[in-house]
């Protein structure tokens, strides 16, 4: 069982495209031996992953976990969606599942905080001084979603353009890290600083790494191309580097053609490739496909 986060402080760099393609790749990998993937939507803008996978989530949203008002079976059921399509003769994901997002999100981790804060001052108010012990956010968040573990063998967080608190419990809750980046100047800054961000993490005993690198939206033409990519191998990040995905309006229009991935909607397209090409290198560090997950 692996968790992956997908994410970047900066905004605009096919974090959601990378996550449904991520999520329906290793799917199709651990579906055949009865395992299952899920894809977490953490973003509070929209339940971007579930409609661009031609889902429609209705009330359905990962804070009716994060909130704990409702038993985990029970919260489960009535929150993660199949994105297996079939039966309306849509795309077929056996074994890929979504649990999406909404605004509701944003209630959800304000009431974490004020949680957290009353539990505190309650423990401090008792006399407690064993503060290494204090639940914090990201303790929360492992305690409401890490039963998941236990149902989905592999799962995918899309995550939004930040780093705060919730990250920090992202980081807690995640193996690894899955960061896109556009190769312009003010993406890749802002990637080295979202790096150096889970290397502080990592320093405060959290073992959330920076697995794969990924260039998208890459235009092998341009100067600035080729510069981008030197510099992240000369950073350290040679042996984390995914197969660049080209800019295609192919990659864009996918969803918009009854909600596919890219995978489904070409794929053969170069875009495609390089997608497959990282579920491969993804499924091969994490042995998935060597057992049965019945």
């Amino acid at each position: 069982m692996a968790i992956l986060s997908v994410e970047n402080r900066a905004g605009g760099v096919a974090k959601t495209t990378t996550a449904t393609a991520l999520g329906l790749g290793l799917a199709r990998k651990l579906a055949p031996q009865g395992g299952k993937a899920l894809i977490i939507d953490l973003d509070p803008q929209g339940d971007s992953a579930a409609t661009m996978l031609g889902l429609r989530p209705g009330s359905r949203c990962v804070s009716n976990l994060l909130d704990g008002r409702t038993d985990l079976r029970t919260a489960v059921k009535q929150n993660v969606m199949s994105a297996d399509r079939e039966a309306e003769d849509g795309p077929s994901r056996p074994g890929l599942f979504v649990l999406p997002a909404s605004d509701r999100l944003v209630e959800a981790k304000t009431g974490m905080v004020e949680e957290v804060g009353r539990e505190v001052q309650r423990l401090i108010n008792s006399g407690r001084t064993d503060y290494h012990n204090f639940p914090t956010i990201a303790s929360l968040f492992v305690q409401r979603l890490g039963p998941l573990t236990k149902i989905f063998d592999f799962i995918i967080l899309d995550c939004p353009p930040t780093l705060d608190a919730f990250q920090q419990a992202v980081h807690a809750f995640a193996d690894a890290a899955v960061v896109p980046t556009q190769l312009d100047f003010k993406s890749a800054r802002a990637t080295f600083k979202h790096a150096q961000g889970i290397i502080t993490d990592q320093k405060n005993g959290i073992e959330c790494h920076v697995a794969y690198l990924v260039p998208v939206m890459v235009d092998p033409r341009l100067n600035l191309t080729q510069a981008m990519m030197e510099r992240f191998q000369k950073e350290g990040y040679a042996r984390r580097m995914a197969p660049p995905i080209p800019r295609s309006v192919r990659v864009s229009e996918a969803p918009a053609r009854g909600g596919q991935t890219i995978l489904e909607y070409e794929p053969s397209h170069p875009a495609s490739v390089a997608y497959q090409q990282l579920i491969d290198m993804v499924a091969t560090d994490y042995g998935i496909g060597e057992r049965n997950y019945v």
